[in-house]
């Protein structure tokens, strides 16, 4: 019984071994930000990062889900420069709208595995004052074991201080020193203020030109002459003013003041009477520019070539500029845009288009929407060897849409090599082989299809291939699995299953033979 007992701890102990080494055979992945918190001014763009590290298996695939607030950040634009990613399973994209970056990448063997791999770069701007937390939300890391294995993964958000614009204090220059032409920073004003030689001033509203504020302030200066004002307020640029003061005032505040074109009117008089009226004209605009914008319905979601329905306009100040982008990126308008407007050709995904627009006061407005780009179905890759001879060529069979483009991605295992293959698929069915001799080595090739739109598919995951001398013994199985027919694969079936009654049958003899010689031995 002792015996049997510690049989069975030892059995227990082994499975709750194999259990804990499993368990922590794929651990201790980390998703972060670099940096992971900073202090911004509003209005400042700032880089972010994000990194994944593996410090003890190799990793091939990541993927995640990046969440912020959307009062106080926007992304400008998403980096993959510099990316360890090989492949984009998912490109990454990003809303203004949700507050959401999205991505999921593929790394070619042998992997990463290191403390910082970046994966891509997003550049913010602060919006709004106050905190902002940046989370990754929806993430997986896959080790490059053969089977994608989740590996366990620490992640670590980031928080970022948006505070005020810090006012920059007037440079003093020296009318005697010279200023270099390349040092000379050019100012542009949104409108040229115009001169006057009236008497009136406004320190709300100086020149003359568009503006926001709703109160005015108008001021003059008097003699000791003068012994009585009249002034008015009104749209009419020739008013006789008739609101008398006496003593004269000199200075005048009007709040609450609609929007639209204003003068203030304002006659004094001295001991000789009342002198020249003068005329001073405001003009205010609160309102901010009016934008339109939506997508036209598209019946087929894979043409890469939307079509949007953008109006924009300022009917007070009129409109002083505007920008669109996509993910970031300009759209070219060469015209105040006013009704249906075709995009160029756009990757799968989904893309952010932004239209910012400012009027003349100063005043701001934005608009978004998602374009969701559907990619086409990927080829499908049917047949090729994963070990070819020295002296033989590579082939690479496959299916997919008729009368398209094909590309073929290749890449060397030590990434040393990149280049890209083109060519038609005719009828559907292609066969694929190097426009150029590959040297030995292991090589990692994919396909992409993209038809006579301009529409695509993502990449397929990539193949191994090996060229080189020696015997093939890595057969793609899927390649012989077709190539067995049907008659042949069931008398194999068949045969296996003989044969694995003749062993039960033959272990079973055994074991009893072994227990009659026992019960002999016994006796």
């Amino acid at each position: 019984m002792e015996k049997i007992k510690n049989i069975k701890k030892t059995i227990v102990t082994g499975f709750i071994l194999v259990f804990f080494l499993i368990s922590n055979s794929a651990s201790a992945a980390t998703l972060s930000f670099t940096p992971s918190i900073g202090t911004y001014e509003r209005e400042d763009a700032f880089t972010v990062g994000i990194y994944v590290g593996s410090l003890d298996k190799s990793i091939n695939a990541t993927s995640a889900t990046v969440t912020f607030p959307t009062d106080k950040l926007q992304v400008v634009s998403v980096s993959k420069t510099n990316s360890i990613v090989d492949f984009w399973a998912q490109e990454p994209s990003f809303s203004n709208t949700v507050g959401t970056i999205r991505f999921e990448g593929v790394i070619l063997p042998p992997g990463f595995q290191g403390g910082n791999g970046r994966i891509i770069n997003i550049s913010f701007k602060g919006k709004q004052t106050g905190l902002a937390d940046v989370k990754l939300t929806s993430n997986q890391v896959l080790a490059n074991d053969g089977l994608g294995t989740p590996v366990s993964t620490t992640v670590s958000g980031a928080t970022f201080t948006i505070k005020e614009v810090t006012p920059v204090a007037p440079t003093v220059i020296d009318l005697d020193d010279e200023i270099p032409l390349e040092d000379a920073v050019p100012i542009i004003e949104p409108e040229i203020a115009c001169e006057s030689d009236s008497i009136i001033y406004s320190t709300t509203h100086p020149g003359q030109i568009w503006r926001k504020e709703n109160t005015a302030v108008f001021s003059w200066d008097v003699g000791e002459d003068i012994v009585a004002s009249r002034i008015a307020f009104d749209r009419n640029p020739a008013t006789e003013p008739d609101n008398l003061s006496k003593p004269a005032i000199v200075e005048k505040k009007y709040e609450n003041i609609a929007d639209g074109t204003w003068y203030f009117h304002l006659s004094l008089q001295d001991n000789s009477g009342w002198q020249k009226t003068e005329h001073f004209k405001i003009q205010i605009d609160q309102a901010a520019p009016e934008i339109s914008l939506a997508e036209v319905k598209r019946s087929d979601l894979t043409n890469p070539k939307p079509v949007i329905d953008l109006t924009i306009k300022d009917n007070i100040s009129c409109v002083k500029d505007f920008t669109v982008n996509i993910d970031g990126a300009p759209v070219d308008y060469n015209k105040l845009p006013d009704g249906n407007y075709e995009l160029e050709t756009i990757d799968p995904g989904t893309h952010e288009l932004s239209v910012i627009v400012h009027d003349r006061a100063g005043n701001q407005n934005e608009a978004y929407i998602d374009i969701v780009i559907e990619p086409l179905a990927k080829p499908v890759i049917k047949e090729y060897e994963n070990h070819v001879q020295d002296s033989k060529e590579i082939s690479v069979k496959g299916e997919t849409i008729t009368n398209a483009n094909l590309t073929a991605k290749i890449s060397s295992k030590n990434r040393s090599f990149v280049a890209t293959d083109e060519f038609q698929s005719g009828s559907g069915r292609f066969t694929w082989k190097p426009t150029k001799k590959l040297k030995s080595g292991t090589y990692f090739i994919s396909f992409k299809v993209t038809d006579s739109r301009g529409a695509s598919s993502g990449y397929t995951d990539p193949i191994e291939i090996r060229v080189g001398s020696g015997i093939n013994l890595n057969v793609n199985i899927n390649t012989l699995i077709d190539r067995i027919p049907p008659e042949v694969a069931m008398g194999g079936l068949a045969l296996v299953g003989i044969l694995l009654i003749v062993f039960i049958t033959r272990a079973l003899t055994i074991r009893r033979v072994r227990q009659k010689i026992k019960e002999d031995d016994w006796s």
